[in-house]
């Protein structure tokens, strides 16, 4: 007989077996004994109040293996953005080879890798707002490609472009970029040039999709004609670049930039909520925004009065304030407590 273990459901990972019934408060069985579990019947426990797991012990991996992973993918690309983005903003040249290979071999491994989105609101980050933008506008890409059917070619090409979108801002002077301050009228009309740049540098580089130019070049177009650079709207606007927007907005939201403080993926998620019926492309955003509410369910949270809680159920509705359970064991309903706030996402 093999040796089981209990373990909290946040570790159970796809493809590990139940080593016993999993059952309800009222005794009804859940998943049965011998069960692989896949992701969504591990995003679906949170919805039974389950906490605990029973799973065999040879299917248990090192604890903290997964974030350890994660930190040493994620290490080795903030490695390899910065010294491409050095070379585009000293040499004029974008290093496509490396970049290409990067986008298919590092950032598709991160998006089949379960608990990645948590993974990049709750990591910290150090080093240039935009290493890090570039990285994880890189994999939210890919993660709503997949969720929107893309493969092959195009899944990487998608990846690609959100990994170039911002190669622009290399050509705009660090002092804008790096300003503490909200940017002026003048300002911002020349940060908003690094979409132009960038495609010129892409277009320079040599052989490259024009899917991936498009994206670059559109990504701050809208839906509505009020984006830039060239005021674009509806059918003309290229389907990555509405992808790549946002992903893009999402990630900007949620980060430390150095004019504003971060706000938490529930927020952002309420913006990209708010702007899909004019801005932002309504099959994307719906897409995104279905998928990843299943993702906050279980995330483990920082409450604005400093108590940690776990997200256990969110509505049907794009409201994204959760139900959810302090460490004490209180429930609390966010849209009916409006002074609780969720201020980030943790891992532990």
């Amino acid at each position: 007989m093999q040796p089981k273990k209990k373990i909290h459901v946040r570790k159970a990972m796809p493809g590990m077996v139940l080593a016993a019934d999993l059952l309800s408060d009222t005794g009804r069985i859940i998943l049965s004994q011998e069960t692989r579990l896949t992701e969504i019947m591990l995003r679906s426990l949170s919805a039974w109040n389950v906490t605990y797991i029973d799973i065999y012990h040879s299917d248990l991996l090192p604890e903290n293996f997964q974030t350890e992973q994660l930190d040493d993918k994620y290490s080795d690309m903030m490695h390899i953005i910065e010294n491409s983005f050095v070379t585009m903003r000293f040499c004029k040249e974008l290093p496509l080879a490396e970049m290409r290979e990067m986008a298919v071999d590092s950032v598709l491994h991160m998006t089949d890798t379960v608990g990645v989105l948590p993974y990049l609101q709750s990591m910290r980050r150090t080093g240039e707002y935009t290493f890090h933008h570039s990285i994880n506008v890189s994999i939210l890409c890919g993660v709503i490609g997949k969720w929107m059917g893309y493969k092959g070619a195009e899944l990487e090409d998608l990846v690609l472009a959100g990994l170039l979108h911002d190669i622009g801002k290399t050509q705009v002077s660090e002092l804008l970029i790096n300003k503490p301050e909200k940017l002026n009228a003048e300002e911002m009309a020349e940060m908003k040039r690094h979409s132009k740049l960038g495609t010129e540098l892409i277009q320079k580089a040599g052989a490259i999709s024009s899917n991936v130019t498009d994206a670059v070049l559109q990504h701050h177009e809208r839906m509505d004609g009020s984006g830039y650079p060239n005021g674009l709207a509806g059918r003309y606007i290229h389907p990555y670049a509405r992808i790549v927007a946002i992903a893009d907005l999402y990630d900007a939201v949620t980060s430390d930039r150095p004019f504003q403080g971060k706000a938490s993926p529930f927020a952002a998620a309420r913006i990209i909520a708010s702007e899909m019926f004019g801005r932002l492309d309504m099959k994307t955003a719906t897409t995104f925004l279905e998928h990843i509410r299943d993702h906050f369910i279980g995330t483990r949270v920082c409450l604005t009065d400093g108590r940690q809680a776990e997200v256990i159920l969110l509505g049907n509705d794009f409201t994204f304030k959760p139900v959810i359970r302090t460490e004490a064991g209180e429930f609390l309903d966010t849209r009916c407590n409006p002074e609780i706030q969720i201020r980030e996402v943790t891992l532990v």
